[in-house]
């Protein structure tokens, strides 16, 4: 999310990822500013089709692929043919104009002043002279800065190495440049800050519409959702604060947006989101007088969770584990909006009275009243997990909901 911001304020041009998981394309950059040199797991291509018709999943396509075994098993809806990966094995050369981009990442490389590296072991990488400008002489390259706690065979070439994590160098470099780490966020893997967002954005108003994008508007803005946007309907929709959802609804918001659903004012949290060329999706209805803000929920994010799950850490939440690595920072969490997350960089959750009693309904159970009881983690809760809530009420009965302490599961918990 900082490269996507350092993007939008034009000082990184373009970004060259040797990860195949998408996250980029997800945090906002636009598919010209980014080169995925060893493609991208959720995309699958036809090369019968001219040009090659690409497919956007929100699943991973390389399930039955492999090194020089790229089919994956379904046909291209327009000519039949067979679809296959994106991906560029150990060993393989990829020929892909899209995702790979070869072409943009020279241009920017030929162009650049300054060459950043963050995280990249640059084993691989330093055998694509191209990407180096090394047919310029010495002195007309770019300077290279490389973030890395291991050596690289660049090192000697670097005008600066620095010894650390990427998060935590990338977090002060945002804070010297006076910018925010923008959050990651679109109702895909609904959490409570949604459900925060939508009960203050209800409490402005007496009915409250929902406008949930398509996958196809976030694919292109965005990069592939998790779940699908009829998953995403219903979640939404699920949530106590929300009177209606308004399906497909555009990316940039609109005052015919605004009309069509007889609505005052559209509310958004305190971030900027943009388009794929870099335009604030609000700016019309801000200029109208038709926008309104609420607050963001401290301590959760989209971005978090993904990288809870992609790091498989153990003990994000707790002490529980012996890492000695891990328990030095324990102290950093819960203790508020400031306090940070080693693993992840965000703020971690801490629960107060008055949070839950905003979650609750209220209600006192009365005499003769029949009350059930329901346990579970209800970790990374999804659609699923309403639509069995939602069978009991239903009935005439008043439900307590109980969830399990993160020390009790098999598993460690997301959330």
């Amino acid at each position: 999310m900082s490269i996507a911001c350092l993007h939008k304020h034009n000082l990184v041009q373009h970004v060259v990822s040797q990860n195949c998981d998408g996250l980029h394309l997800r945090s906002g950059l636009p598919r010209a500013a980014i080169s995925e040199l060893h493609g991208n797991m959720y995309i699958e291509v036809c090369t019968s089709c001219t040009p090659n018709r690409e497919y956007v999943r929100v699943f991973d396509v390389t399930e039955r692929t492999a090194l020089h075994r790229h089919h994956t098993g379904r046909m291209c809806h327009k000519c039949g043919a067979q679809l296959r990966d994106t991906i560029v094995h150990f060993g393989e050369k990829g020929t892909l104009r899209q995702p790979l981009n070869w072409e943009a990442a020279t241009e920017a490389a030929s162009k650049a002043d300054v060459i950043l590296c963050l995280g990249s072991s640059l084993k691989v990488l330093k055998k694509y002279p191209r990407l180096w400008c090394m047919s310029k002489p010495p002195t007309r390259r770019p300077k290279l800065y490389i973030v890395n706690l291991q050596w690289t065979p660049k090192d000697d070439l670097a005008a600066l190495k620095l010894h650390g994590r990427c998060d935590d160098v990338m977090r002060l470099l945002m804070a010297e440049l006076g910018l925010e780490i923008p959050h990651y966020d679109r109702y895909d893997m609904v959490h409570y800050g949604h459900s925060n967002q939508l009960r203050q954005a209800r409490a402005m108003g007496d009915y409250l519409i929902v406008g949930v994008h398509t996958d196809e508007e976030i694919s292109k803005h965005k990069g592939p959702p998790v779940f699908t946007q009829e998953e995403r309907y219903k979640m939404v929709q699920a949530i106590k604060w929300v009177d209606e959802i308004a399906p497909g609804a555009p990316y940039v918001t609109t005052l015919e947006t605004l009309d069509k659903y007889s609505c005052d004012f559209c509310v958004h949290g305190d971030d900027i989101t943009l388009t794929i060329d870099g335009k604030d999706t609000y700016e019309e209805v801000k200029t109208a007088g038709r926008y309104r803000e609420c607050k963001r929920t401290q301590g959760v994010s989209t971005t978090d969770l993904v990288g809870r799950m992609l790091l498989m850490t153990k003990a994000h939440h707790s002490n529980i584990d012996e890492d000695l690595d891990y328990r030095k920072h324990t102290d950093n969490f819960g203790k508020g909006p400031k306090g940070h997350s080693p693993w992840t960089g965000v703020s971690q959750f801490l629960q107060t009275s008055q949070k839950i009693i905003q979650f609750a309904s209220g209600k006192e159970p009365q005499p003769g009243d029949t009350i059930i009881y329901v346990a579970g983690a209800f970790d990374l809760f999804r659609i699923l997990g309403s639509l069995w809530l939602q069978q009991w009420s239903f009935f005439d009965v008043l439900m307590l909901g109980g969830t399990r302490l993160d020390i009790c599961l098999i598993f460690f918990p997301f959330l």
